[in-house]
């Protein structure tokens, strides 16, 4: 899938599903900082709120994302090309 794509999806993600109540959006940025290595990643979130009782509440959320940094290891190019992810808080 091409960066494009990423972007859009980004795009879509944080303004579409902004106006409905029990939406949740947002934008974030993931970095992975380990021995001599270093990468980023931007992300957009769209997440559902459900009630299950009074005080307790259900947000599945999807993310999809892509890197914006990459870094060299033991002579070895490495980078995030895009990443995907599901959860529920």
């Amino acid at each position: 899938m091409s960066k494009l794509r990423y972007v859009l999806a980004l795009f879509l993600m944080c303004f579409c599903g902004s106006a409905a109540a029990e939406m949740a959006a947002g934008v974030g940025y993931a970095s992975v900082s380990e021995d001599d290595i270093r990468l980023g990643a931007i992300y957009g979130s769209l997440g559902y709120r459900m009630e299950m009782s009074d005080s307790f509440y259900l947000v599945p959320e999807f993310r999809v994302g892509m890197g914006i940094g990459d870094d060299t290891y033991l002579g070895v190019d490495v980078e995030i090309d895009g990443m995907f992810g599901v959860k529920i808080g």
